[in-house]
């Protein structure tokens, strides 16, 4: 069995992010994600926007995710924790090179015989800081909803991040998009969501992928409370079914 190492913050998840995952799981039959800790972001860029436990969560929920490994280094690189995991395979996306790897961890690859592999994710359309800034420096936008409402805090043509509130009793409308590529995570509550034929319940820290052209719903058991990056398109909607009448 072929063991991949993937590590990163993925604080926030995002679509580019997925990529990742799934690119690299083709290298082999087993992916390890080697989660960078909450004192690992604070020594790179000063705060924390997800806590390590909720990131371990989602990334526990996506398919092409085998487990999910506590970074165990005290600096900036994670060569102890390859040392733990020993994979056959360290693998770097899009957005880095295999001349930036910190020598600790080149050192531990060379000692393991771990081949370092370049991930070819495409152009990056997304990028954690990018997020973060926008919800950081923008203007926040609230449209309002017949079961709720939307906060934009970030709007571009390369993504688009919402806070999406949804009252107790409540549903959006069953729809559909052309183009927009999204992830929706729960922040708070209880509801349920109809994704083509299937029906998923929804809870704190639930987290999925939902592509162009996938019939969905989000219904509120209570007042519900969500987060959705998505590549862009904001009038991309296609309503098929509707309870205030707004096909």
């Amino acid at each position: 069995m072929v063991t991949v190492a993937v590590s990163g913050g993925f604080d926030p998840l995002h679509a580019d992010h997925i990529k990742l995952f799934r690119e690299a799981k083709k290298l082999g039959d087993r992916l390890v994600v080697i989660l960078n800790t909450d004192e690992w972001l604070m020594k790179k860029r000063g705060f924390v926007f997800m806590p390590f436990e909720q990131r371990k969560e989602i990334l526990e929920s996506i398919r092409y995710v085998d487990e999910v490994v506590k970074q165990i280094d005290t600096d900036m690189s994670v060569a102890q924790t390859l040392a733990l995991v020993k994979p056959d395979i360290f693998a770097k996306s899009g957005d880095r090179t295999l001349d930036t790897l910190p020598k600790a961890e080149a050192q531990i690859c060379e000692k393991y015989n771990i081949r370092l592999m370049y991930v070819d994710t495409g152009e990056i359309r997304v990028h954690s800081s990018w997020l973060l800034n926008r919800v950081k420096n923008e203007y926040q936008t609230r449209i309002e909803k017949p079961w709720g409402y939307e906060d934009i805090l970030s709007n571009s043509s390369n993504e688009l991040v919402k806070r999406i509130f949804i009252r107790r009793g409540q549903r959006t409308s069953l729809h559909y998009h052309k183009q927009r590529d999204e992830v929706i995570t729960c922040l708070d509550g209880e509801g349920f969501l109809i994704l083509n034929d299937k029906a998923y319940s929804i809870s704190r820290m639930f987290s999925i992928r939902i592509r162009p052209y996938e019939h969905h719903r989000i219904e509120a058991k209570t007042d519900l409370m969500l987060i959705e990056v998505s590549n862009g398109h904001l009038d991309d909607v296609v309503r098929v079914v509707d309870d205030y009448g707004r096909i």
